[in-house]
């Protein structure tokens, strides 16, 4: 049985940022949702959720909407544009000046046919969806104040915005506007953050006093104020069946709203609104809600966690915590060294080390003979952005991306004579084009994956970066993640249509693996059995040999369908990792546990139980109160280890070495703003 020391890396100092709004297209099952950086979130929620790539935001961007047209996704933030985002190299197709400044507030129409903004100086300005962009349709009448939020009517006809004092009712026929007039309390203004409209005209409005009003649209006035919240009301969202309104806000409360009939002797039947249900799911104010036809609601704000639940029955179902993206976290195994990508810097570090002198039990924390150091920091020239990094295995090259230009870097290591000192390689190819990612394969060769939808090739020396080759994917297609085998041979692509492509390094071959319905989360190679091991979204593993061509006989005996082990968690797996010493296991790891898969088992008795294997977790600082690990049933086949700490990365560094990136939910509410603050019953 294996044995092994466990580096648990605490000190990666991630920090989330706040969701500001969200979008779902129910074609494809995709959430776009936007933080307060200014980068979008593409989440795949075809089978469990999981997040599939992310649009960086630039050094002062600002998105306050999000919007799908069919396939095609637009955003609007401060700026004053609308952009049109290119999936497939993650750039920018269009940009859309709008009249008024900046926008507060993006929809699109019913049929996806029709864009409107919402700006700070009143305007709403309407534009069309063509094939090259979007082109200027109309804008309505100024109104007085900034338009804070608006809703499309079903038959396209009418929209409905929100602003200070107000709801405001626009025909887009004859350009007139109902003004539907919230007196002001006292001399304090009441803001109308959100707005809905039904398709009898009903139009509901959330406002800063924590209170629902229903309007009849067609006279301009209240038929219904409910008092649902404690302070103000952010989002709400109109049900399919137009009998359900979801409401939250600074109360991180979620509450349903039914009209139900009710039937009395005075008016004999009438229809009200009623205070269904109401859920606390998050910690802080709610920013967004998003409705799917599949019964799923989507909710999110300041406290970073994109939360799914079901409403019908309404209930939670999972919580997502935000995850770095791809690209902030690579190990240089033999080197024993991690990089770690900040917003604007990286940080080189060299793991701690342990020499034992006797015996060592299992799962003992081990005291550091050696501490962790920091041997480099990198900060990026005039605070720009950085989108990707990654550092070669024996820590000697370091590339980073920024805005899509590709920078390597060659370190020189620290000596008992000189310091540590880092050299940028200047001499870069004209053929090198933009990228987006990039892996190291081997000593001193570069993949590249560019925004054209090739993979370059590179070598890289301390003189000069050239092109060695290009390998192509299918026309069309851009690269979602890469894995390289240890060795540089082999690399693995994914492309944005889930087909997952193999290239020989050193001839240019390629192999296509067999396309699977769900969606791929995460690949790996195993080098010295050439075999590639694919997890997909439904939580199915499969397990390719590059030597034979097919599925192994563990893939076709065993891994028929989702393990039922893997099936019950939560999220999705997210790196998978080898040991070369062991090359009967694989490692993978999810969110919140730790997996480890043994093919040598009999699968007969998967209801068995087996020790799972030895792990001696050692780290600078550590205490048994925030690390431990809560051990699940463990089957013939399969191992799992859950973790109190959020897992951010786990993979074999070297030998007998594992190493563990975790995150104590504890660190980000320290970073929190105070949450709203409710009168409880018996408290002081």
């Amino acid at each position: 049985m294996a044995e092994y020391k466990l580096h648990n890396v605490r000190f990666y100092d991630f920090e989330p940022k706040s969701i500001q709004c969200m979008s779902y297209e129910e074609k494809s099952c995709r959430l776009a949702l936007s933080r307060a950086d200014g980068s979008i979130e593409i989440w795949n929620c075809q089978d469990k959720p999981f997040l599939q790539k992310v649009l960086p935001g630039g050094e002062e961007s600002s998105v306050e909407g999000v919007a799908w047209c069919g396939e095609r996704l637009f955003s609007a933030g401060l700026q004053g544009f609308i952009l049109e985002h290119d999936l497939v190299t993650n750039g920018i197709l269009s940009r859309t000046s709008v009249t008024g400044g900046p926008t507060w507030c993006l929809a699109a129409s019913p049929s996806k046919t029709k864009l409107a903004a919402g700006t700070e100086e009143g305007y709403l300005n309407i534009f069309k969806v063509v094939d090259s962009g979007i082109t200027y349709e109309q804008t309505l009448k100024r109104q007085e104040g900034r338009i804070l939020h608006l809703s499309w009517h079903s038959s396209e006809d009418y929209i409905v915005t929100g602003s200070i004092n107000c709801a405001c009712l626009w025909s887009l026929k004859n350009e007139r506007m109902m003004l539907c007039s919230i007196p002001p309390s006292g001399h304090q203004e009441i803001i109308v953050w959100c707005v809905g409209i039904l398709d009898d005209m009903t139009i509901v409005s959330g406002d800063s006093r924590g209170r629902i009003c229903f309007w009849n649209g067609k006279l301009g006035v209240v038929t219904e104020v409910i008092q649902t919240h404690k302070a103000d009301i952010l989002s709400l969202v109109v049900g399919a069946d137009q009998k359900t309104v979801f409401v939250a806000g600074v109360h991180p409360l979620i509450v349903r709203l039914n009209r139900v009939a009710l039937e009395s002797r005075e008016v004999g039947k009438k229809e009200r609104w009623i205070i269904a249900v109401s859920r606390n799911v998050h910690t802080h104010d709610i920013r967004a809600l998003v409705l799917s036809n599949s019964s799923k609601l989507f909710s999110g704000g300041v406290d970073t966690i994109l939360n799914v639940s079901s409403y019908s029955p309404f209930k939670m179902e999972i919580s997502f915590r935000a995850h770095p993206p791809r690209g902030s976290i690579s190990v240089a195994g033999a080197a024993s060294c991690l990089l770690l990508k900040q917003r604007e810097r990286l940080e080189l570090w060299r793991l701690g080390s342990h020499f034992p002198t006797s015996e060592v039990q299992p799962s003992n924390f081990l005291h550091l003979d050696e501490d962790r150091v920091k041997l480099l920091e990198v900060k990026s020239p005039g605070g720009e952005v950085i989108d990707w990094c990654c550092v070669s295995s024996e820590a000697i090259w370091i590339a980073y991306i920024v805005t899509n230009k590709l920078r390597i870097f060659q370190f020189y290591p620290p000596k008992v004579d000189s310091k540590a000192s880092l050299r940028r390689v200047r001499g870069m190819s004209k053929d090198i084009q933009p990228s987006h990612q990039a892996v190291w394969l081997g000593a001193a060769k570069l993949a590249s994956a560019a925004t054209t939808g090739v993979v370059q090739v590179l070598t890289v020396s301390e003189m000069e970066t050239s092109v060695e080759r290009e390998l192509t994917l299918k026309s069309g297609c851009g690269v979602i993640q890469m894995c390289a085998s240890a060795d540089g041979n082999t690399l693995v692509v994914v492309d944005d249509q889930n087909e997952v492509t193999v290239f020989n390094v050193e001839n240019g071959d390629r192999l296509l693996l067999p396309v699977y319905s769900s969606w791929v989360t995460a690949v790996g190679v195993d080098p010295a059995n050439q075999l590639v091991v694919v997890a997909y979204a439904d939580m199915m593993i499969k397990e390719f040999s590059l030597y034979l061509r097919r599925f192994t006989d563990f893939s076709r005996q065993v891994l028929t369908e989702p393990l039922p082990q893997l099936v019950e968690l939560t999220t999705t797996i997210r790196h998978i990792s080898f040991d070369a010493s062991n090359p009967e296991q694989i490692l993978l790891h999810n969110d919140d546990c730790i997996i480890i898969l043994y093919k040598n088992r009999d699968a007969a008795g998967s209801k068995a139980e087996s020790k799972p294997a030895k792990i001696k977790r050692g780290m600078h600082s550590l205490d048994t109160s925030n690390s431990r690990s809560l051990r699940t049933k463990t089957a013939n086949n399969i191992s799992i280890i859950r973790r109190t700490n959020q897992v951010l990365h786990f993979s074999h560094v070297r030998e007998d070495s594992l190493i563990s990136v975790e995150l104590n939910p504890l660190q980000l509410q320290d970073k929190l703003p105070p949450t709203f603050k409710v009168k409880k019953y018996g408290a002081r």
